[in-house]
């Protein structure tokens, strides 16, 4: 008889912990930005198939946030930019490739260092909001102009696009 009540006590903690909801929390980190990255007559600098002496080199380039007034090199070897960017072919949507930076998100607004090489340095900075769950970008800079966001005249307004000329 008491085999009968591990039993139903076995069966009715099955049902009782099924019946519980499982609560998740999906957090939202909307922060990349896509760059072009053009000579001044338009030449795609980031095709590696092209024979452009200014084409960049991407094995220099370096990505550092500015995080308490020290500059952080981005590393995270299990993530799918380790060094905080990623090239992306034409598609679609891009008639050129496309350099996907994922830019410093600490604050509301964050400074990110783009180092193309010992002597070429952009700055980049974002503006965020913020919720619990979520960090959405709403403004970039790009050495203290804005070139993307509430206020400027886009391209287009629905993706984190620009050129950048070197």
């Amino acid at each position: 008889m008491k085999i009968k009540h591990l039993y139903l006590l076995f069966i009715l903690s099955l049902f009782y912990s099924c019946s519980q909801e499982e609560h998740t929390s999906i957090s939202v980190n909307d922060t990349y930005i896509d760059m072009y990255v053009t000579d001044k007559d338009g030449n795609d600098l980031l095709n590696p198939e092209s024979k452009n002496d200014k084409n960049v080199d991407l094995n220099k380039l370096t990505l550092t946030y500015l995080i308490n007034n020290k500059e952080i090199v981005y590393y995270k070897k299990d993530s799918d930019a380790p060094n905080g960017f990623m090239l992306l072919p034409p598609n679609a949507d891009y008639n050129k490739y496309i350099l996907r930076i994922f830019p410093n998100a600490t604050y509301d607004k964050s400074i990110s260092y783009l180092k193309w090489d010992i002597s070429n340095v952009d700055t980049i900075s974002i503006e965020t909001n913020k919720t619990n769950s979520s960090t959405i970008c709403v403004g970039v800079e790009l050495n203290g102009k804005k070139v993307w966001g509430v206020g400027h005249q886009n391209e287009d307004k629905d993706r984190r696009l620009i050129t950048i000329i070197k």
